[in-house]
């Protein structure tokens, strides 16, 4: 199940922030999201506090979240930060 990745700016923004290190693994980890959304690594769960229902939440490391959401053939990714990005969540 490949999908198409879209970059939001906020996201783009967002993983400009990290290091070169950090960037590494999120690039691999939307690999992995992009053949299997539902890889258990990813620990996938939805956004309770998202307005829209298909806004979803992953992994990237112990301390690191990648918001994303699903639509048809497209994943979008919306956010990547620390834990806090879900508490200012406004999907």
């Amino acid at each position: 199940m490949h999908k198409k990745i879209i970059f939001t700016k906020k996201f783009v923004r967002s993983r400009k922030r990290l290091s070169r290190s950090l960037q590494q693994v999120v690039e691999e980890k939307i690999a992995i999201l992009k053949g299997n959304p539902a890889y258990p690594s990813l620990k996938v769960h939805r956004a309770l506090r998202a307005r829209e229902k298909n806004t979803r939440i992953c992994y990237i490391s112990s301390s690191l979240r990648l918001l994303y959401s699903i639509d048809d053939d497209r994943i979008y990714l919306h956010d990547i930060g620390p834990h806090g990005i879900v508490d200012h969540l406004h999907a």
